[in-house]
């Protein structure tokens, strides 16, 4: 019988390192997903008590008055400033000086 030769392989999938770490990443992502899933489905928690008349409400409250009274506050004036006439007399001397 004659002796084969053998021929090396190519490999179908060469990943590079980023694109190695991208795949783990999905992975384990989707084992935790699981494993999440998994927790949830084996300690379920009580459902909560559902005010009938708001329930979309997530949890119990007080019926607080339909319009809580705030503290009225006095309207704001505006206050006028009054800016310092000059006098006149300053004026005069100003004009009597440069004739």
């Amino acid at each position: 019988m004659s002796a084969r030769r053998q021929v090396p392989r190519r490999q179908i999938f060469v990943l590079t390192p980023e694109e190695k770490r991208v795949l783990v990443f999905v992975l384990v992502a989707f084992v935790l997903g699981l494993g999440a899933k998994h927790y949830r489905d084996t300690h379920p928690q009580p459902p909560l008590s559902i005010d009938k008349k708001h329930p979309w409400r997530t949890h119990a409250t007080t019926t607080p008055s339909p319009s809580p009274q705030k503290a009225q506050r006095k309207p704001q004036t505006k206050k006028q400033t009054s800016t310092p006439l000059l006098d006149p007399s300053i004026i005069d001397q100003d004009r009597s000086g440069e004739e």
